[in-house]
């Protein structure tokens, strides 16, 4: 080890002794100035005080504290509804998106459908907000070959009794 990282180690495990040190050094340097001056005891000059403000200066400094704290509620009040917009945007497109993939998915089925089978009947249409509902009518056959590229197609459906049938 060279011999400064031995110093800044032991400087490191006795940093309260040194902090001590510094400041009785500091004191006896007040001292021995402080009786260079002929004897006489002086106090340590206080650091100095901000000079006093008049009323009206005062209350100028206080209505333009105020102003800015205003102002920063402001900025955040507006970055919140910034926020609340940019929030609702996001859920629209991610539920667009939903809708959107159930009427592709639902359409390329029909499709494959009517072109599998040659006097198909079969027509299907989406609804629901999200495009959760599926709904879908024609032969049995045309309706187990629907069903079955709709699974195919990662949106399986799920029969609910009475209705419409719910993927």
């Amino acid at each position: 080890m060279t011999p400064a990282y031995e110093f800044g180690r032991w400087v490191r495990k006795n940093s309260r002794v040194l902090g001590v040190a510094l400041a009785v050094g500091v004191l006896a340097v007040v001292i021995v100035a402080s009786r260079d001056r002929g004897g006489e005891r002086t106090a340590v000059p206080a650091a100095a005080s901000p000079p006093k403000l008049s009323r009206e200066e005062s209350q100028a400094a206080a209505a333009e504290a105020e102003r800015q704290r205003q102002l920063e509620r402001e900025r955040a009040a507006e970055a919140e509804r910034q926020h609340e917009i940019e929030q609702q945007q996001r859920f629209e497109r991610l539920k667009k998106a939903a809708l959107e993939k159930s009427r592709r998915d639902v359409k390329a089925c029909v499709s494959s459908v009517r072109a599998r089978l040659t006097f198909s009947r079969l027509d299907a249409y989406v609804t629901g907000e999200y495009g959760e509902t599926v709904n879908y009518f024609g032969t049995n056959e045309d309706r187990f070959h629907f069903e079955k590229c709709m699974a195919e197609s990662g949106t399986p459906l799920t029969k609910e009794p009475g209705s419409a049938k719910k993927r």
